[in-house]
């Protein structure tokens, strides 16, 4: 008799609870799709969000049209790639075979009386992001270049990583071109700044690998437990309002008050991360000089353009620099509308190029100057069109016999 009478009240207390939470599991979910469908909850953006910082496909259209650039796929050999863990370089771009993948480098050469070999190592772009055809990618650029001035044939090598910094390309050489068995050239610099700098970061990852790191270490399951849904709960849009309205004394928080309190990045920190930086980036050219050194090689270093850098812009690259400004938000007075997101990155350039002469080494600028303007060099501020390359492969040619890195016959 007991036993039936508990019995009852047992499976009547699982069925209220079990309605409770279904309740709330159905209350919970219509918060969070008002709060999302609204936008209630404000989030700073996490890195760089390329869709927001490109043009759109009509306009990159009508830019190779114009231009006159090949935007045929034709020659790329649509390998199916993906990214990867590294012990060495944190992360790399790699084939089905789980190899490191550059987009190749398709020009033969003929008739040399001297063939030498030239690494070139860079972000992506170097890895020729943005560029459809793998004849137009910088490397391929440079060697038909400097093969038109004379017949020591230099044969480039294409060494860039989407998103590698100067700390992974000291780390790549180092780790997998020990046997070099040719000259380097480096082109540095918008993946250490955004890195370094903008985010704080060692390199493009490094938050979400130290958070998977935080995950998979801890043998305790409870600590595992615990991490998943703080990562979980940090997700829902609907805690983070109900946070955000509590905090400003239960009234909705202005999203340009939200980006004003918590986005900015005032002018001193940024010198601080710079001079840190520099430092770092400045003793690993050293290191990479004396490495090529003696290898009985030699190595050279360039700042990466951006859009900023063009002596004139047309109206795309006009509309790309205002998108840098605008989203990449975290270095600009927002009160005030002015971003210093470009001026301080040729701070940061600027600041690396002392310390390179400290040490004897140089960093050395390249002048983007167009001469006609209806030709558009860059598709973000960033990555550039063929047209673009080809200039860009002009001006290292020149630096790179006034520098006597390359020799005329």
């Amino acid at each position: 008799m007991y036993y039936k009478k508990y019995k009852k009240i047992f499976i009547n207390i699982i069925l209220y609870v079990n309605l409770l939470l279904l309740f709330l599991i159905i209350f919970f979910y219509i918060i969070e799709k008002t709060v999302r469908k609204y936008e209630l909850a404000h989030f700073l953006p996490k890195g760089q969000n390329w869709l927001q910082l490109q043009l759109n496909s009509t306009q990159l259209k009508e830019i190779f049209k114009i231009n006159n650039d090949n935007i045929s796929q034709e020659g790329n050999e649509k390998i199916s790639t993906n990214t990867q863990y590294n012990s060495y370089l944190n992360y790399v771009t790699v084939d089905h075979e789980n190899e490191i993948y550059y987009r190749p480098d398709n020009k033969i050469l003929e008739n040399c009386i001297k063939e030498s070999k030239i690494y070139l190592f860079g972000g992506s772009l170097v890895a020729g992001f943005s560029v459809p055809n793998d004849n137009d990618i910088l490397s391929n650029k440079l060697t038909i270049n400097s093969n038109k001035k004379n017949n020591n044939c230099y044969k480039y090598f294409n060494r860039g990583q989407d998103g590698h910094n100067f700390e992974q390309i000291f780390d790549n050489i180092i780790s997998y071109h020990y046997n070099l068995d040719g000259d380097i050239i480096v082109i540095f610099g918008i993946n250490s700044f955004v890195n370094n700098i903008y985010s704080n970061q060692s390199h493009m990852l490094d938050k979400k690998f130290i958070k998977n790191q935080n995950y998979l270490f801890f043998d305790n399951f409870g600590e595992r437990v615990k991490i998943f849904f703080r990562e979980f709960l940090s997700r829902l849009h609907s805690l983070t309002f109900i946070n955000q309205f509590i905090k400003n004394d239960f009234k909705r928080i202005d999203p340009l008050d939200y980006m004003i309190k918590h986005s900015e990045i005032d002018k001193d920190t940024i010198s601080q991360r710079i001079q840190a930086s520099c430092d770092r980036i400045s003793e690993k050219a050293f290191l990479l000089k004396k490495f090529t050194n003696e290898k009985n090689k030699k190595i050279i270093f360039f700042k990466q353009p951006i859009v900023s850098s063009l002596n004139k812009m047309n109206k795309f690259e006009v509309e790309i620099e205002g998108k840098m400004k605008h989203f990449l938000f975290f270095m600009s007075d927002i009160e005030e509308m002015v971003s210093y997101f470009a001026s301080s990155y040729f701070l940061f350039l600027n600041e690396c190029e002392k310390k390179f002469n400290e040490k004897e080494l140089n960093l050395i600028n390249l002048d983007l100057k167009k001469t006609n303007n209806k030709i558009t060099y860059f598709v973000d501020y960033i990555h550039m069109t063929p047209s673009g390359l080809e200039q860009l492969s002009m001006d290292i040619i020149e630096n790179l016999y006034k520098s006597n890195f390359l020799e005329k016959l």
